[in-house]
């Protein structure tokens, strides 16, 4: 049980140190794409999705975010 939970540890410590790379690597692009939707759509305010009490769909930015991120990392 003490190897199966050890080597648990060490795969999440990969795991976290990949997500860790991979975020370092994408932030300044997703940066840079979040700030053109900005200025492109005139937002004023942006919002963390858990602290939305209503919004209509066409206020998510999600979906615009990802498909401009996506195209600035191929």
């Amino acid at each position: 049980r003490a190897d199966l939970e050890l080597a648990g540890r060490k795969l999440q410590a990969e795991i976290n140190g990949l997500q860790n790379s991979v975020g370092r690597e994408l932030q300044p692009k997703a940066v840079e794409a979040l700030q053109e939707i900005i200025k492109e759509e005139d937002v004023s305010v942006i919002l963390k999705a858990e602290s939305v009490v209503f919004a209509t769909p066409d206020m998510d930015l999600t979906a615009k975010l990802t498909d401009r991120l996506n195209k600035k990392t191929q």
